[in-house]
């Protein structure tokens, strides 16, 4: 096929209509594509329960990642070292973007299950996967009752880590140390 058949083959199944005119002394050519009614463009269905569970994940993933900013922040001495340890859970927050792909081809797998119930990455995961298909509703519960687990005990840790280190600024604290003062009975006690 020579190259003005091509062009008009192409243009024939759009349907495209060309109109010139002349502006200020410039050709204009505008190209308007119009589909047959056959051709229309179509939502996908949208399950009735999508935004609500938009929103609680919203909530809920915006308050983990809140109390892993605080727990980091409570052993970084500054905001640079706060950063290469926010990268971390920051990173493994695009898994469910990273295996989007596999997960259209089997969306029922026990890996992406997994990934829908694990805190830092059930915001995304789950979401993605009400988008292909009706995930069951132990499921859905499973994942905000980890998710809301997961911010009430770490908010406790990194209150008593924030507790513990206070007064030592300008070192990071060893994960052995930090281990130790949550262990540590007497770390509860009130100063008299």
């Amino acid at each position: 096929m020579n190259r003005p058949t091509r062009w008009k083959h192409a243009l024939s199944c759009f349907h495209d209509s060309a109109l010139c005119s002349s502006q200020n002394g410039y050709a204009v050519v505008t190209i308007t594509r119009s589909y047959p009614s056959s051709r229309t463009i179509s939502w996908p269905p949208c399950p009735p329960n999508f935004i609500l569970l938009g929103i609680v994940y919203f909530v809920l993933g915006y308050l983990l990642f809140a109390v892993l900013s605080v727990a980091v922040g409570a052993i970084s001495p500054n905001s640079r070292e706060g950063q290469s340890l926010a990268a971390l859970y920051t990173l493994m927050s695009f898994v469910p973007l990273w295996t989007a792909s596999p997960l259209m081809l089997a969306p029922r797998s026990p890996l992406w299950i997994v990934l829908s119930i694990f805190p830092i990455t059930a915001p995304v995961q789950t979401m993605l996967r009400l988008g292909l298909m009706e995930i069951p509703a132990w499921q859905i519960a499973a994942s905000t009752i980890v998710m809301t687990a997961s911010i009430v005990g770490g908010l406790s840790l990194a209150a008593r880590i924030f507790r513990a280190h206070l007064l030592k600024t300008g070192s990071r604290p060893s994960l052995v140390e930090i281990i130790r003062n949550l262990r540590d009975r007497c770390f509860f006690a009130q100063p008299a």
